[in-house]
């Protein structure tokens, strides 16, 4: 049996209260690799179908939670699971442009996922005959999954293993072995399942003192002068309220800029920058061209959370969710975005550091070791007290970088062309930014509301007059 771990218990909690926490990916694929007559939706359902029942059994599970919260829920296999109430197949309305598949992609992706069924669906898209920088005939696989389920890396590892390195239907999948999967889910008995959670709740107080024994220390510790400033740095800087962070609405809006990886390794070699470092100066340089635009730019600058895995070398596939966050100030108001640049790969590099310090497993640990039944209880205080609108904001944006599949990879012989991750939006926080890519493309994605993002077109050409303007100053400074 397979318990949910506390940070998946947190997740569990957002669709109780109209937030729902899935993320998601759209997968486009160029058919004409395929062999005549092994590419279509029969043959992709039918390929689903064999991963799930060999490889992925946890897309076959439901949760299930047990009376009044006294312990974290257990995925069990759901007995009425049917591939046809998770997959669907549509055709895209002309002119099968890119502004159409954002807007099914915000339909789809605003609808909560049915919490008592296998947490994820996904849509066939055919028709996306005038996606640009692409070739007619293409198809596209929409997928959503419950952050319950998987972490971006997991999510990741479990979408990879659709794929074949060969056009060939008959080549080995890019799937490992991954122990959690192989797991039988089945249903844990009543007497199994509150005799652990009676011992789980009497380890609870011991574990959560053993937890803070280790974190307190290498928070309060000062490492000389630097440290000193930093921390002071951090507590007066803070992070800027702005109209984003807010409580979302139902709906969603969704775009990307997708880049050349050769023109963006050029220029993360010309700057002694990272991939990642080169993102981020380009949200930033987005986020202050439309705040500027809107005359809402703040005067301190904009802080981004960056999701860090915390899974040892050798536990690269387990399920569920295993991260910590790294807190990047992202340099908002700097105009040079050179400069720019320069400080936020200073910044990231030693948030990452510090985020480092405090051990991987520390955010965990102390998640894992509340009561589940207090957690939701805070949690419906919040909501029901009207408290979420009043919370100050934690970050004003999220920028996960879920790296792709760097060599040309194949999905029922059709080869992948493009990839773009989708995140989730929370309380507080209403834009939602994804780093990802293939062997010739690196694109950034972004997730808002139509309450604070109404504009999302601008904000999309913010995003490549960020890069431009980049490229540009990095050319003309040398």
């Amino acid at each position: 049996m397979k318990q949910l771990n506390g940070l998946d218990g947190v997740m569990m909690l957002g669709d109780m209260f109209n937030f729902p926490l899935h993320i998601g990916a759209l997968f486009v694929y160029d058919p004409s690799t395929a062999a005549p007559g092994s590419f279509g939706f029969d043959a992709a359902k039918s390929l689903l179908s064999d991963i799930i029942e060999h490889q992925l059994p946890i897309l076959k599970c439901k949760s299930q939670a047990l009376a009044f919260g006294v312990d974290n829920p257990y995925w069990v296999t759901d007995d009425n699971f049917s591939l046809s109430h998770h997959l669907e197949r549509v055709a895209l309305p002309k002119p099968h442009d890119w502004q159409q598949v954002y807007e099914l992609a915000e339909t789809f992706h605003a609808r909560p996922l049915p919490m008592d069924k296998p947490l994820w669906e996904a849509m066939y898209i055919e028709g996306l005959d005038g996606l640009e920088g692409h070739p007619e005939g293409c198809v596209g696989l929409l997928i959503k999954l419950h952050h319950a389920v998987a972490d971006g890396k997991t999510a990741m590892r479990l979408f990879t293993s659709l794929h074949t390195l060969s056009a060939n239907t008959d080549a080995e999948r890019l799937i490992e072995e991954m122990p959690d999967q192989q797991e039988h889910y089945q249903q844990p008995s009543f007497m199994s399942r509150y005799y652990r959670a009676y011992w789980h709740n009497l380890a609870r107080p011991l574990k959560m003192t053993a937890s803070l024994t280790g974190i307190l220390p290498k928070l309060l510790r000062s490492d000389g002068e630097k440290d000193a400033e930093q921390t002071v740095e951090k507590t007066t800087g803070g992070v800027p309220p702005t109209v984003l962070n807010t409580v979302p609405d139902n709906e969603r809006v969704i775009g990307h800029i997708g880049l050349d990886s050769k023109a963006v390794r050029k220029l993360a070699k010309k700057t002694d920058a990272t991939i990642n470092d080169i993102a981020l100066c380009v949200i930033a340089g987005a986020m202050r061209e439309w705040m500027l635009d809107n005359d809402c730019l703040p005067e301190q600058s904009l802080v981004a959370g960056i999701p860090i895995d915390t899974r040892k070398e050798n536990a690269n596939h387990e399920i569920g969710n295993q991260f910590n966050f790294a807190f990047v100030r992202l340099y908002s108001q700097i105009e040079s975005p050179k400069h720019r640049l320069h400080a936020i790969s200073g910044a990231a590099s030693e948030s990452k550091s510090g985020s480092r310090k405090l051990g991987p497993k520390a955010f965990l640990s102390v998640i894992d070791n509340i009561y589940p039944a207090l957690l939701k209880w805070g949690a419906t205080r919040l909501v029901e007290n009207g408290v979420l609108n009043k919370l100050p904001p934690i970050v004003n944006t999220v920028a996960s970088n879920v790296p792709g599949l760097q060599a040309p990879v194949y999905f029922c012989g059709a080869r992948l062309v493009d990839y773009i991750g989708l995140g989730f939006l929370a309380p507080t926080m209403t834009l939602f930014h994804v780093i990802s890519s293939t062997e010739d493309r690196i694109n950034i994605s972004f997730v808002g509301c139509p309450s604070t993002l109404p504009n999302h077109d601008a904000y999309r050409q913010a995003l490549q007059n960020s890069f431009d303007a980049l490229e540009g100053d990095v050319a003309s400074n040398g």
